[in-house]
């Protein structure tokens, strides 16, 4: 392997390179001159389609590609930024995996770049390409790692972003204790945005459900749209709300409710109320 400590700062010497991991510097050299990117440039070029790429587009380099970035990582900390990196292979094919295989190499940055990924994103979900892809990343990233997923989830909260990945990883959380003696915390979390004393979240969330609902008239047909609607984060949720519900129900003998699921049909009752009272869910 070629030395690359004794290169000037902030150049990689190329000649010894393969020329499929020649084009892998060019990723790997943005912003190396140590000026991080604002978040509304971030915001700006979330806007853009994810970026072609011959090197990139091809799932066999994944491997070759993820082992120059986590030894330049290693070898020019002063140089490369690990958050730097991450944002940049957002608008690349198969960004998501590649990330999760550069902080797997590098675990002590789970939190930060998760939480950078987080405050880069749009307050209010949109259709672009990028806050999608964004949402993939930490989606990942908080499967890799599960016992951090619901603090990735409180940092939504807290900086009032991305509020899809927070029903998405609620979701999951769900999932994973399916069948145990919880079944998440959803019912609990949502009635907290809503009903909680911070006005600001209450707001935030509101205003993600009522734009969740809006009809994508003058863009697509009237199948496209249920389709669509069917993969909303929105659209999971009232699944997984509805399914407890049914579960309750199934429980019910001779219209009465058993003593054992009171608490739970008057905690779902009460987000229900929230969810139309406050969101103007329909």
């Amino acid at each position: 392997m070629t030395n690359i400590e004794n290169q000037p700062k902030g150049e990689l010497n190329l000649s010894s390179l393969p020329s499929h991991q020649k084009h892998i510097s060019t990723v790997v050299t943005v912003n190396h001159s140590g000026k991080r990117c604002s978040n509304l440039q971030v915001r700006e070029q979330q806007k853009s389609s994810v970026k072609s790429s011959e090197l990139f587009d091809n799932s066999v380099y994944i491997e070759e590609i993820c082992d120059v970035m986590c030894i330049a990582l290693a070898e020019l900390p002063a140089v490369l930024n690990v958050l730097d990196i991450v944002e940049t292979l957002l608008y690349v094919k198969h960004g998501p995996e590649i990330i999760c295989w550069v902080v797997a190499n590098t675990p002590d940055c789970f939190r930060e770049v998760c939480i950078n990924l987080i405050a880069n994103g749009e307050r209010q979900e949109d259709d672009n390409v990028g806050g999608k892809t964004r949402m993939q990343a930490i989606s990942m990233l908080c499967q890799m790692n599960p016992s951090q997923a619901l603090p990735i989830r409180a940092k939504c909260v807290e900086m009032c972003r991305m509020p899809a990945l927070a029903i998405t990883l609620s979701l999951e959380h769900a999932t994973r204790t399916l069948g145990g003696d919880t079944e998440g915390d959803m019912v609990a979390f949502i009635s907290g945005l809503l009903l909680g004393n911070d006005q600001q979240v209450r707001n935030w969330f509101a205003m993600f459900v009522r734009n969740s609902q809006k009809a994508k008239l003058g863009i697509y047909s009237a199948l496209q749209q249920r389709k669509w609607e069917s993969h909303t984060s929105l659209q999971l949720c009232r699944d997984e709300l509805l399914r407890r519900l049914q579960t309750i129900i199934l429980f019910s003998m001779d219209s009465q409710l058993p003593e054992s699921c009171v608490v739970e049909a008057s905690a779902l009752l009460r987000l229900y109320c929230a969810l139309r009272g406050i969101a103007g869910i329909k």
